[in-house]
């Protein structure tokens, strides 16, 4: 049995990437029912299980929703998922100086950034927080070099982790540095070192769900874990190399990260107004009720987008519309 199309908004996914240390491109949408007989109810597909069985799957079939745009704003509600399994421990420092340099490419403009962790199971470790002053730059630096690594690897516990932020994330990028050998919480299933059918399927649930709120997923996949076939990259992310999912090395990644982040500010002019309550200081400045931090002209006036600094167009401000 082949699913050969997905209804609009949606794609059918044709390979994922199953195995243990290394793995290996499966076919995916197909599903052999044995023998059929007349006059018989067969429910496809059917869960099937096997710590080694890189078909081993659940209920349902496991189709991709189409990655959301990124708002075309500078400005964003942005979330950092990490993976602190125990393979990234070695590089966790490379990981942190990345994440840290993410956050000094966003300070100053009116984004915010949350934090959360993944292993065999997920937190979150930082709810989403403005990066428009310093001090909330290191407030968010300070969570990320927190954190600590060890465990196993649970895409599908990450991924729904970041769909419980208010307001929703309006992009989501997620490290990881292998394919996901657990899903689910409380407790996970998977065999742990080793990726199946369902390991994947789990994650692509979750990854619908945030996309579902609008959320644009971005998968950045480092190391030799994911350093060949990008299946289960796409699959929890869209099939743009580049766009919606990015392959690196260590010795890239900051470079990576900083690129990412600056997509969402590159070639716009962000300024934040500040007031300072009476007998305060510039360090007690907040911003004024009722200004739209997204878009402030140099007047103060709220809804100002600036284009191209570099001369290569105007800068225009007007009423939001």
């Amino acid at each position: 049995m082949v699913e050969r199309s997905a209804p609009t908004g949606w794609s059918v996914v044709d390979d994922l990437d199953t195995g243990g240390n290394t793995t290996t491109s499966t076919v995916y949408d197909r599903y052999f029912t044995g023998s059929v007989r007349d006059n018989q109810t067969y429910d496809v597909p059917a869960v099937s299980g096997g710590d080694q069985n890189r078909t081993a799957r659940g209920s349902q079939w496991a189709d991709e929703r189409v990655n959301p745009p990124l708002p075309d704003t500078c400005g964003l509600n942005i979330g950092l998922l990490i993976d602190v399994s125990g393979s990234i421990a070695s590089s966790l420092s490379q990981v942190k100086n990345a994440a840290n340099g993410f956050v000094d490419a966003l300070t100053g403009t009116p984004s915010t950034i949350g934090l959360a962790t993944f292993a065999t199971g997920a937190q979150t470790i930082l709810p989403p927080t403005p990066v428009a002053s310093a001090a909330g730059a290191t407030t968010v630096k300070t969570a990320i070099n927190g954190i600590t690594a060890g465990g196993g690897t649970n895409w599908a516990a990450g991924l729904f982790e970041m769909t419980a932020a208010i307001p929703p994330f309006d992009v989501v990028v997620m490290l990881t540095d292998g394919s996901p050998t657990f899903y689910g919480s409380e407790p996970p299933g998977g065999p742990g070192n080793y990726t199946r059918f369902r390991e994947v399927e789990e994650g692509i649930f979750s990854a619908n769900a945030l996309k579902a709120e609008g959320t644009r997923v971005v998968a950045v996949g480092v190391g030799s874990g994911v350093s060949g076939a990008a299946q289960n990259l796409q699959a929890v992310s869209g099939p743009v190399r580049g766009s919606d999912y990015v392959q690196t090395d260590y010795d890239a990644l900051a470079r990576v990260f900083r690129q990412v982040a600056l997509a969402t500010c590159s070639g716009t002019i962000s300024v934040v107004k500040l007031g300072i309550p009476p007998g305060g200081s510039a360090a007690d400045a907040q911003p004024p009720a009722g200004v739209d931090l997204h878009h402030l002209d140099v007047r103060g006036h709220p809804s100002f987008r600036g284009h191209r600094p570099d001369g290569g167009g105007q800068l225009r401000g007007g009423p939001r519309r």
